[in-house]
C-alpha cells in the first residue's frame, strides 16, 4: 500500500467518525508512489455506543458499516450507525476531492451528508432544508427557523500529516441547519509498543443549540483512545477503547469497538 492510498484511507475513517483509524494505515508513510486508478474499502464495526464529536447519539450497541470507492483524486463513501434494538438509524454519504499529496501530507475537501430518520428509508428523498416554523415547533438561529427534511449536509476540510501523527478537521453545516454550525478538531495519534493512541480536542465556534447543544463557542470533545489491529489475514481486525468527555455538558462516555476492515 503506497503512502497516498494509506493517507486516503485514514482520511476516510476520520470522516466516518472513527477516533482511531486503522493503525496499519495511519502509520504507513513510505516513499510517494502513484495512486492506483481505482481503490476501495469496506468495514464493519460493532460499537458499545455511538458517540459523535463529544455527543452521545445512541447509548445502545451499534453496528457501523462503511464502504468507499476511490478513483484518482476523487472518493465516494458511505458510513452508517444502526442500533441493535432498531430505535436509531443513520446512514451518511460523502464525496471527497484530495489535493495532490506531498511531503506535508494529504488535504481533502468533502461534502458530507447525514441522513438520520425515525422513518428510515421511507423519507430518504426528502431533501428539504431549513424552513419557516409551524406554531409550537422549536426554532433555532437568527432569524428563527426550523429543520426541514432528514438530511443535514456539511462541507469538511481535513488534513492528515505525513511527517507527524497529526490530523486536523474543520466542518461547516451549510444545509438544513438554521444555525450553520462550525466545528473544528485536532488529533494527535502516536504509536507506543505496538498500540495506537489517539488524543482529540474539538469544539464548536459559536452557538449551536440544535446540533452541538451549545449556546456559544465551546469545547465539546476531549477524547483519548487506544487501539490495535490483528493483521496477517486478508482482512484486518481492529480493536479499540475510547474515553470521551464533553466539558461543555460535563458528560463522560466509555466506548469499546471491534471491527473488520478490508481495503485494496
Amino acid at each position: 500500500m503506497n503512502r497516498t492510498t494509506s493517507l486516503k484511507l485514514a482520511a476516510a475513517l476520520l470522516l466516518a467518525g472513527q477516533s482511531l483509524p486503522d493503525p496499519a494505515v495511519a502509520q504507513v508513510f513510505g516513499p510517494a508512489q502513484e495512486d492506483p486508478v481505482i481503490s476501495f474499502g469496506v468495514a464493519v464495526d460493532v460499537a458499545s455506543r455511538y458517540v459523535w464529536r463529544g455527543l452521545q447519539v445512541s447509548d445502545e450497541t451499534n453496528v457501523q458499516p462503511a464502504g468507499w470507492l476511490g478513483w484518482g483524486p476523487f472518493e465516494i463513501g458511505t458510513w452508517g450507525s444502526h442500533d441493535l434494538e432498531g430505535n436509531f438509524h443513520e446512514q451518511d454519504f460523502w464525496i471527497t476531492y484530495y489535493m495532490p499529496a506531498d511531503r506535508a501530507g494529504l488535504l481533502g475537501i468533502t461534502v458530507h451528508d447525514y441522513y438520520v430518520s425515525s422513518d428510515f428509508g421511507n423519507d430518504f428523498f426528502d431533501l428539504g432544508g431549513v424552513r419557516s416554523c409551524v406554531e409550537g415547533e422549536p426554532a433555532y438561529g437568527v432569524p428563527a427557523r426550523c429543520v426541514g427534511g432528514p438530511h443535514r449536509t456539511e462541507v469538511v476540510g481535513s488534513f492528515i500529516s505525513a511527517s507527524a501523527p497529526v490530523d486536523l478537521l474543520l466542518a461547516y453545516n451549510f444545509h438544513n441547519d438554521p444555525e450553520n454550525a462550525l466545528y473544528g478538531q485536532a488529533s494527535l495519534r502516536p504509536s507506543l509498543a505496538g498500540f495506537d493512541l489517539a488524543f482529540t480536542v474539538g469544539g464548536v465556534f459559536g452557538r449551536s443549540l440544535l446540533y452541538y447543544r451549545t449556546d456559544a463557542a465551546a469545547v465539546t470533545n476531549l477524547t483519548a483512545g487506544i487501539g490495535r489491529s490483528i493483521v496477517g489475514l486478508p482482512f484486518e481486525l481492529p480493536l479499540s477503547l475510547e474515553l470521551v468527555h464533553n466539558p461543555h455538558l460535563d458528560e463522560t462516555y466509555y466506548m469499546a469497538r471491534a471491527g473488520v476492515y478490508l481495503q485494496r
